[in-house]
């Protein structure tokens, strides 16, 4: 008994000597103890850890033969090892066990007693509670014939009719799981004598996982263990796997989203430093520069290709510019220098922008009392002026025209003038 976890060893006798070791729900040890002499007084004691009795715990009497109980029956009349029916104790009628019963003989093979090794059905209900089965699985055990065995959960296996206990059948238990499972496995796989191998059903109504395994020995023991396990212990497993995936697909997108973000940041930089690079140059500054040493080749090129561009730019403008100051300075200086007075007007309206000292000494005015005068409010014209004779922005006064013109001198005294096209000046 210290050995294994059984409920009961014993031992009986043909003369009815019997001795037995029974296993309390609470681990203690009793031993009970009969002598041939007399057979219905039975001694319980209390032993120690060596098994030495120490007390006398109760005395029993009872009438009933040991030979007459089902574990020894069994095995004295098949000859040979065998599981006994599913029987009640006699002296603890709310006790339910099963007797491994092994027949004993003498070197005559006539049976001398039976050895019994009791698995007490309450134990075993213990046993199947202590399984790991999910938070709320269970797991029962049925026979062939659908009475329950076994089971982990709190509804009662059997129930007592006229002081004597009758086993449930697995469809009358008060366990919904219990009954949902058996009526499972009777609809879909026909009858319980089918199953022969471990079957594994789902109940959609009560969205159950079912498994059936069949349990046999040499010893003629043949049993159906049932696990039945709720699918929202599945689902919570795979409802968190797929909470945890959601996440990380959401972090993953986030992640996406800020490398792109990212990305196109830096892609974007010298892009739009290119972009106001170039508006600055369309507005005449050409002194801008690119970054060249940009991470995309691509981008390094056209940067590269702008500065050169900028670059030509500027020489181009440089060159004008110059090519532009020594017209001017040579323009200057046939206009200041010219010994004929020419002068500067706006087209159509006449009005004077510049004039030559030599118009200044002609007309008999000072540059700054013609500036921004028309030759009209002047009345330097003696004869009328026609418009039409104006080409262009300028009116030039010089001795190699083709007009000839009286010019009114300031005094009043007429001289002789001519007028010409600012095309017409020598270049």
């Amino acid at each position: 008994m210290q050995v294994f976890d059984v409920g009961y060893i014993n031992y009986a006798s043909e003369r009815s000597d019997f001795i037995g070791v029974e296993r309390l729900d609470d681990g203690g040890l009793l031993i009970h103890e009969s002598q041939a002499s007399r057979p219905n007084i039975t001694t319980i004691y209390q032993p120690n850890a060596r098994g030495d009795r120490i007390r006398i715990v109760d005395t029993l009497d009872d009438p009933t033969r040991v030979q007459d109980e089902g574990w020894y029956v069994a095995a004295a009349r098949a000859q040979r090892p065998v599981w006994s029916e599913i029987y009640q104790w006699q002296d603890k009628p709310d006790v339910l066990s099963i007797s491994a019963s092994y027949p004993v003989f003498d070197a005559d093979r006539r049976l001398i007693g039976v050895i019994g090794v009791d698995l007490i059905l309450s134990q075993v209900n213990d046993f199947l509670d202590r399984l790991p089965i999910g938070a709320s699985g269970e797991a029962f055990i049925v026979d062939r014939n659908g009475q329950l065995v076994a089971s982990s959960s709190d509804a009662p296996t059997s129930r007592f009719v006229g002081g004597e206990p009758v086993r449930l059948r697995a469809d009358q238990s008060s366990d919904p799981m219990i009954q949902t499972a058996i009526a499972t496995l009777t609809q879909e796989l026909g009858s319980l004598d089918s199953i022969q191998a471990a079957q594994l059903l789902h109940s959609r109504s009560r969205q159950l996982f079912i498994q059936a395994m069949p349990y046999r020995d040499d010893l003629g023991l043949d049993w159906l263990i049932v696990i039945t396990v709720p699918q929202s212990e599945f689902m919570a497993q795979i409802d968190a796997n797929t909470r945890t995936t959601i996440l990380l697909c959401l972090a993953t997108l986030a992640g996406a989203i800020a490398l792109g973000l990212h990305t196109s940041r830096w892609i974007a930089a010298p892009l739009l430093q290119m972009s106001r690079v170039s508006a600055a140059v369309a507005k005449g500054d050409l002194d801008q520069q690119l970054i060249e040493t940009v991470p995309i080749a691509e981008l390094e090129v056209m940067a590269h290709s702008f500065n050169l561009m900028t670059a030509q730019l500027r020489s181009s403008f440089d060159q004008v510019r110059s090519a532009l100051q020594r017209s001017e300075a040579k323009f200057g200086k046939i206009f200041h220098t010219s010994p004929d007075a020419i002068a500067i007007a706006t087209f159509p309206a006449g009005c004077l922008i510049d004039v030559n000292p030599s118009f200044c000494q002609r007309s008999g005015y000072e540059r700054d009392q013609v500036i921004d005068r028309t030759l009209s409010d002047l009345k330097l014209w003696v004869r009328p002026f026609k418009p039409c004779a104006y080409s262009g922005c300028c009116i030039a006064i010089a001795p190699f025209t083709t007009s000839k013109w009286d010019f009114a001198h300031r005094p009043a005294t007429h001289r002789p003038a001519s007028f010409a096209p600012r095309s017409s000046l020598p270049k």
